[in-house]
């Protein structure tokens, strides 16, 4: 079970805006128990729901054919591409279910920002871009159940994530130059 800081982190890496990442959280939880294995076999026309946000089986020969529904990333753009396909949460049982807990919902987001080292020293070198940054925060959540501590780009194109938790005693992390 993924924590609803990871699921949260998925969601915006995947493209989610922040209220929707926010609601894709709580229905994620309310789906899946935020499991990107879980599957519900039990649907009455014969269909399964798979992985994180129990994507209808019906969707992987045809919007999500190119994803891997059981990869939480993977299950997370899918639910991207049918919550933009239906322009809501309308295909989500759990959403339509809990509608005023999902509207409402905060993800217990306990991380302090990272320590953004940019050791590209080059004029035409691009801002590092927040899906990065984000993809990162789920990564150590999701994998390592950890903050993204620092991360440090080596090359325009090249990130090294350090996983961990912060020093108590130091309260600010490093803004990004």
């Amino acid at each position: 079970m993924l924590t609803k800081s990871a699921v949260y982190f998925i969601a915006l890496a995947v493209g989610f805006p922040v209220a929707a990442a926010k609601q894709a959280t709580c229905v994620a939880t309310y789906e899946s128990a935020r499991n990107p294995l879980a599957i519900n076999d039990k649907n009455s026309n014969g269909s399964r729901d798979i992985g994180l946000m129990q994507i209808n089986d019906m969707w992987e020969d045809t919007l999500c054919k190119d994803l891997a529904l059981f990869d939480p990333f993977d299950n997370m753009e899918c639910a991207l591409r049918l919550y933009n396909d239906a322009d809501s949460w309308k295909p989500w049982y759990a959403f339509r279910k809990h509608r005023t807990e999902c509207s409402l919902t905060e993800p217990e987001i306990k991380c302090k920002a990272p320590i953004i080292d940019d050791r590209v020293i080059c004029e035409h070198a691009p801002e590092i871009p927040q899906k990065v940054i984000f993809q990162a925060q789920a990564t150590c959540n999701a994998k390592y159940k950890k903050c993204l501590k620092k991360l440090i780009r080596t090359s325009v194109n090249s990130y090294h994530a350090i996983c961990g938790v912060f020093n108590e005693e130091k309260s600010e992390a490093i803004q990004p130059r």
